[in-house]
Order: structure tokens, then C-alpha cells, then sequence
């Protein structure tokens, strides 16, 4: 991490694209009143070897040029049906603006419940205050979040949480990019290798897989994202 925050430090930033697919997040600013929908799929890979399904909706509203709020649901095939796994609400803020500053800044907030389908004994309750520190130059893309994950129920804990993220040829319709993220309360560690596809318009597909170590109860994740604003 030592490395990628001194690389961070130099260049000229540039205009960035969304964010990693494991949810570490990019720094950038936001248009005003922009609607932006996000369609997930997800198939985990768990402990037994079972394959699930997950599926995520996600909505984005710009609310200001500074302020970005998010939304979303969760859902999980198993061989049951469709159920339904959580929510998650956040919001951000970009503190610092690129090239102005030497870094773009975003303070992050996201509320989670995971529901008892997630492989969990009872109904979790999380809180993820972090901040993103972002930077773009000649063609790569990084950016590092640092921050706490703290258990509201049913046992409260309380932990640093951190990732990184890089990506090249930023600015491209096709771009690859590797992400490293630590989950504190699953004692767990991701790395993230991914792809970026652009289309016609606002649409953008990312693409990937979720390498976990530790005891967490999915060691390995597909996902797939479509995202697109109006």
C-alpha cells in the first residue's frame, strides 16, 4: 500500500471513471440531479463448494455537484426462490477537487443490514465511514480508502478497514485494473483482478472475480456490473 500511495503523488489528474467492482471507491465529481441505476450479478462460490446466486439494484441520485447519494437492494437465489439478502444506504461527499488539488477527496458514509440469507447467524447491522483519496496520471487510475467498519448488532465491534485500487488505460472504452481491499470483521482479504467496458452512450460494464482468504463463507465471487445515467 506504501508503494501505491507514493505513486499516487505524481502526474496530472484527469477525469475518472466508476468505481472498483469489490466497492472501493473512486474520488470524481457528479452531475447535478444525475439519476445512475447499477444492475449486479453475482455467483459465490462457498466454503462446500456451492455455487449461489446473488443479484443487486442499485440507484444513485446527484443531489449537488459535491454530494452523491446511493441506494440499494440485495437479493440471493439458493435453490429457494428469490430472497431477499439486505440493503445498503450511503451517501458522499467530495472534499477536495483534482487538478486544483494534488488529490481528489471523497468522504464516505454506507449503512448495510445483511440479512440471516448472507450465512449469518442473526441480522447484521454495519456502519462504513471511509475516505477516498483518488489520482489519475499518465493513464493509470488509483485510488486508496481508509476507514472503519463498525458491527452495530448483534454484537457490536469495531475495526480499520482499507483498500486500494489501480486501473489503465484510463479515459479508454476498455480498461483492466487490480483491487486489493481487508475486511476487518470477517478477517478477511480480497483481491480483485477486473475489467472495465465502456458502450455507446453512458453504459459500462465491469466485470471480474473476488478472490477471498479467511474465514469468510464465499472464497470466490464472479460478478458482473451494468451501470448507466441518464
Amino acid at each position: 500500500m506504501t508503494a501505491l500511495w507514493s505513486a499516487l503523488g505524481a502526474g496530472t489528474a484527469q477525469a475518472t471513471s466508476r468505481d472498483f467492482l469489490d466497492e472501493t471507491v473512486v474520488s470524481q465529481p457528479f452531475k447535478v440531479r444525475e439519476m445512475g441505476i447499477e444492475l449486479g450479478l453475482e455467483a459465490r462460490l462457498d466454503a462446500e463448494s456451492r455455487i449461489q446466486g446473488w443479484y443487486t439494484t442499485e440507484l444513485e441520485f446527484g443531489l449537488h455537484s459535491r454530494v452523491l447519494l446511493e441506494a440499494s437492494a440485495l437479493f440471493a437465489a439458493r435453490g429457494q426462490g428469490l430472497e431477499f439478502g439486505g440493503w445498503r444506504a450511503g451517501a458522499r461527499y467530495r472534499l477536495l477537487d483534482a487538478p486544483r488539488y494534488p488529490f481528489d477527496v471523497s468522504l464516505v458514509a454506507e449503512y448495510e443490514v445483511e440479512t440471516t440469507v448472507r450465512k449469518h447467524p442473526l441480522t447484521e447491522r454495519l456502519l462504513v465511514p471511509r475516505v477516498a483519496v483518488s489520482r489519475t496520471w499518465n493513464g493509470f487510475a488509483g485510488t486508496v480508502n481508509l476507514g472503519v467498519a463498525a458491527r452495530l448488532a448483534p454484537v457490536d465491534a469495531t475495526d480499520f478497514a482499507y483498500g486500494a485500487g489501480l486501473r489503465y488505460p484510463e479515459g479508454s472504452d476498455l480498461k483492466v485494473g487490480l483491487e486489493y481491499s481487508r475486511e476487518p470483521l470477517d478477517n478477511s482479504t480480497r483481491i480483485t483482478p477486473q475489467m472495465w467496458i465502456a458502450f455507446p452512450g453512458e453504459a459500462r460494464l465491469r466485470l471480474g472475480g473476488v478472490i477471498g482468504t479467511g474465514p469468510h463463507p464465499y472464497w470466490f465471487v464472479a460478478r458482473a456490473i451494468l451501470e448507466t445515467e441518464f
